[in-house]
């Protein structure tokens, strides 16, 4: 399921923004995941679960990376922090599994996926929404950018990614009619 899903959402990505088709994947994660923790364990309810699991956290890591980059915010800080956290939460989350499964028993493992689940989409949302609100493209309306660019609200001139990690590919240069934006995709999620 997570290839999958990872295949399925390639042509998607061209079409509609990170942030739209992140939320709803995760949002199918966390339910697959309750679905399995509350529901009648039979073998359909495991297929079902997992299956829809795999799909939902299939999308999570390369459109984390699209959506930072369409804000104009990839950087190697940016990158270095999330693979710290990545790091912290292989420590952690595991340690404290063994902690619920050792005081409450293999019953408690279930309820502790989901809640570290619905916590990590709620964290995503409120990123999606924090940056929505707070960044902008050219077309809504910035006077300081070329058309496409992001432009973070409070500094007033922003810079594409690709100029960031050593200047644009030869096909999106300044004169280039083919220039395509990460963020010029469709919004099919309104937040």
């Amino acid at each position: 399921a997570f290839t999958v899903g990872r295949v399925a959402a390639t042509p998607l990505a061209a079409f509609i923004s990170p942030g739209a088709i992140l939320l709803p994947a995760l949002c199918v994660e966390v339910l697959s995941l309750v679905a399995l923790a509350v529901l009648h364990p039979s073998g359909a309810v495991l297929w079902v679960g997992t299956i829809g699991a795999g799909l939902g956290i299939s999308v999570l890591f390369s459109n984390l990376l699209s959506l930072l980059a369409c804000y104009s915010l990839l950087t190697t800080r940016v990158t270095g922090a999330m693979g710290a956290a990545a790091a912290i939460g292989h420590m952690t989350i595991p340690s404290l599994a063994g902690v619920c499964i050792d005081r409450i028993g293999y019953d408690s493992l279930m309820p502790l996926l989901c809640a570290l689940n619905a916590v990590g989409l709620g964290l995503t949302a409120l990123v999606v929404v924090h940056l929505r609100r707070n960044f902008h493209t050219r077309e809504s309306g910035s006077p300081h950018s070329e058309p496409g660019s992001v432009v973070p609200l409070h500094i007033g001139a922003g810079k594409r990614w690709a100029d960031l990690a050593g200047g644009a590919r030869d096909d999106q240069g300044p004169n280039s009619t083919h220039r395509r934006h990460d963020c010029d995709r469709v919004d099919a999620v309104a937040i």
